[in-house]
């Protein structure tokens, strides 16, 4: 049975926040302190009875003002949850490239997302770039054939993204209803001054929710979206 948009976000939610909770508590938040959490999982429409698989995961609020970010790019100037997951994602992807290019293909049969075997899953990439035969013979006619990407998702393998809090900038700008609400929204938002809509009149300025969700130990706080 096919899940839903809404069953396979809750699964999603759930995947990723069990996998943070089975962590060592090494490096958690403790006491009031609380931080935010990202993580990427995939599925897999040809196993829909598998749950979630998380491949990524990163925690964290700050980033350092552009006064003392290196110009040269040899610091880390970006420390957001979602930029965590993102670097954590993409290094999860250049070993699954590494895995197809040394042969482990991983076969086509389902359960990418699970293998049902002792060993790794199978990867979830497949290599859609020119047989060498054919890549030569395309180089040969056509230079911008070194451009085509040589790897793509098998079939059937979605990737999705969890945070517990919508992430800062626009993704976290709404409009209040009315300006006369104002007082109403003042617990969870915060009006930012000289920013009048433009869209309608009597939706008041726009605001930005106070973050206040996120993850306290191994539980998740308010959900931003």
């Amino acid at each position: 049975v096919r899940m839903t948009p809404e069953t396979v976000s809750a699964s999603v939610a759930t995947a990723v926040l069990g996998k943070f909770a089975s962590l060592p508590k090494s490096g958690k938040p403790t006491g009031g302190e609380y931080t935010l959490l990202a993580g990427f999982a995939i599925t897999d429409d040809t196993a829909p009875d598998l749950p979630p698989r998380v491949v990524a995961l990163g925690t964290g609020t700050k980033c350092l003002p552009a006064t003392s970010r290196c110009v040269k790019g040899e610091s880390l100037a970006d420390s957001h949850a979602e930029v965590l997951a993102r670097r954590a994602l993409i290094h999860f992807l250049y070993d699954e490239f590494d895995r197809v290019l040394g042969g482990d293909d991983g076969g086509s049969d389902v359960g990418s997302v699970r293998g049902k075997q002792s060993g790794p899953p199978p990867p979830i990439v497949t290599w859609a770039g020119p047989k060498q035969s054919e890549a030569e013979e395309s180089n040969a006619k056509d230079a911008s054939a070194k451009t085509h990407p040589p790897f793509a998702l098998k079939p059937g393998i979605k990737l999705h993204l969890y945070v517990t809090q919508s992430p800062c900038g626009d993704a976290s700008i709404f409009y209040l209803q009315s300006s006369s609400k104002k007082k109403e929204n003042k617990d969870s938002a915060t009006v930012r001054t000289g920013d009048e809509s433009d869209d309608d009149p009597g939706l008041g300025k726009k605001s930005k929710r106070a973050k206040t969700g996120g993850v306290s130990g191994a539980r998740a706080g308010a959900p931003g979206a």
